[in-house]
């Protein structure tokens, strides 16, 4: 169902992915899941075995299950807390995350049945508190379907309304609020019209029956996310985010994306002539660690046209504003063939783009501080008495390595 989507469709899980879901920050999700499901073994482990009233020997084959399990959870959050780990094995560690989610949601209620047992609880408590458990993994699959959905009609694109639209939303999270509702109601109403029944008892069951509802009802409205972004990881190269070599402060630009260098080259400075032929130009303000990806949306809107891109991007950055960590971006892509477009505010194209005389900086490092290359051309402008326009030109080919262009305005 989605094949024919592409990295463009899913411009909002890109963003997740290098904000809470960034690998780094995922390993906290793994501890907070360890110690989650610790407290629950730990709860069945001496609730089923110092206590008379729990005689059903499937208790200890759950709690084995749950300390097997708990031990396995350790050793992942373990292996993750080293961040050369948590950025190599990416796919297996959000493939990790969807399962553990999932696990997460049903746990509590095995202290809920154990109650059940311990209390002598009627047996249509039990039935209540499966048949919730069941339209919980409907809802989970309704929910996966509709963000699978919104993906096709590009709703995660840039422009689109997103994954979780309330207001869009209400109906669909109305259906399973009424639904439990329905079936607590109706399960306390047998309680009250039964009077051999110890009503505190039985209200205490309820309200952790009801927590227990809230926990997975609610991941499985937010799942879905974690279920994309296990697809994306899987299917796209730029879904792997590299990891820093330097600290965030230090950076006004990242590329979120995963370098593919063959070798490792020289930076080296030239003066050159540069022309690029059949150019498709826009100027956009985002956050300057997502531009990449509204390079790749602007590059999706010009291949949705029926024209190819070359596989080169151009860039030049404007207007830094560190208090909100945002700059104008200027976006160029060469297509493969000339076009006629009517003057309008969002698009320019040139037949022909080119600068007569320049210095351009070959072989720079994406993990780099641009500012760095940047003086780098400057110290060689003042050594040959040339002054430069700025802000420089950045040209990504494909090959793992910026290049870097410095238009000469005059010389001495």
């Amino acid at each position: 169902m989605l094949r024919q989507c592409n990295e463009h469709d899913f411009y909002r899980i890109m963003i997740v992915s290098k904000d809470r879901l960034s690998p780094d920050r995922i390993v906290k999700f793994f501890w907070a899941a360890f110690v989650f499901s610790g407290i629950i073994t730990a709860v069945l482990l001496f609730g089923s075995r110092s206590n008379v009233n729990i005689t059903n020997p499937i208790w200890s084959v759950i709690v084995k299950t749950g300390i097997i399990l708990l031990v396995i959870q350790f050793t992942i959050a373990v292996f993750y807390m080293r961040e050369k780990n948590a950025y190599h094995f990416q796919k297996l560690q959000s493939l990790l995350l969807s399962i553990i989610s999932l696990k997460m949601s049903f746990e509590l209620y095995f202290i809920y049945f154990l109650l059940c047992d311990d209390r002598f609880a009627p047996s249509y408590l039990k039935t209540t508190a499966i048949t919730l458990f069941v339209g919980g993994l409907v809802y989970l699959i309704f929910t996966t379907f509709r963000g699978i959905k919104k993906v096709q009609q590009g709703e995660l694109r840039k422009d689109g309304s997103g994954l979780y639209n309330i207001q869009q939303s209400k109906s669909n999270i109305s259906l399973p609020i009424i639904f439990g509702a329905t079936m607590m109601g109706g399960a306390i109403s047998r309680t009250l019209s039964n009077s051999s029944n110890t009503t505190e008892n039985i209200l205490g069951l309820y309200f952790f029956l009801l927590l227990c509802v809230i926990l997975q009802y609610t991941i499985a409205f937010a799942w879905p996310e974690l279920f994309l972004l296990t697809y994306c990881k899987f299917k796209f190269e730029s879904f792997q985010i590299p990891m820093s070599k330097q600290p965030r402060s230090n950076k006004k630009q990242t590329m979120p994306f995963k370098t593919q260098r063959q070798e490792k080259r020289e930076v080296n400075i030239k003066r050159a002539p540069i022309e690029f032929h059949h150019v498709i130009s826009t100027i956009t303000r985002c956050k300057t660690d997502e531009w990449y990806y509204t390079a790749l949306n602007f590059e999706g809107s010009v291949i949705r046209t029926g024209l190819k891109s070359t596989g080169t991007i151009i860039y030049k950055v404007a207007n830094f504003n560190e208090a909100t960590n945002e700059a104008h971006y200027t976006f160029y892509i060469p297509v493969n063939t000339a076009i006629e477009m009517e003057e309008n505010d969002k698009y320019i194209f040139n037949n022909i783009w080119t600068f007569d005389d320049g210095l351009i900086l070959r072989n720079g490092n994406l993990d780099e501080n641009m500012e760095h290359y940047y003086e780098l051309l400057r110290t060689k402008a003042k050594a040959d008495h040339l002054k430069l326009e700025e802000p420089f030109y950045h040209i990504l080919k494909g090959d793992g390595y910026v290049h870097i262009y410095a238009p000469i305005v005059i010389e001495d």
